[in-house]
């Protein structure tokens, strides 16, 4: 079985910024383990996302550059890009 698994780091500003949710919403991103990086202020994120590739069971999730944009007019868009 295979299944768009993928790794990415978000810094502390967008997990409280109040379009957090909307952000996530953006690419459909559900979280399987967040982890807190208090050292510099990041989150490691994996979970499952139409923008990651399918990966088969059991091999490790690859990691991705998650580039957000909020525009003029609060819409928002994400790309990712498999490191």
């Amino acid at each position: 079985m295979k299944s768009r698994i993928g790794k990415f780091k978000v810094s502390q500003n967008i997990i409280e910024n109040e379009d957090a949710p909307r952000i996530f919403a953006a690419f459909g991103f559900v979280p399987m383990r967040v982890e807190h990086h208090y050292h510099n202020g990041t989150f490691e994120m994996i979970g499952l996302s139409h923008l990651f590739d399918e990966v088969d069971e059991g091999y490790v999730a690859p990691e991705y550059d998650v580039t957000i944009t909020v525009h003029e007019d609060l819409s928002i868009s994400v790309e990712a890009t498999r490191l």
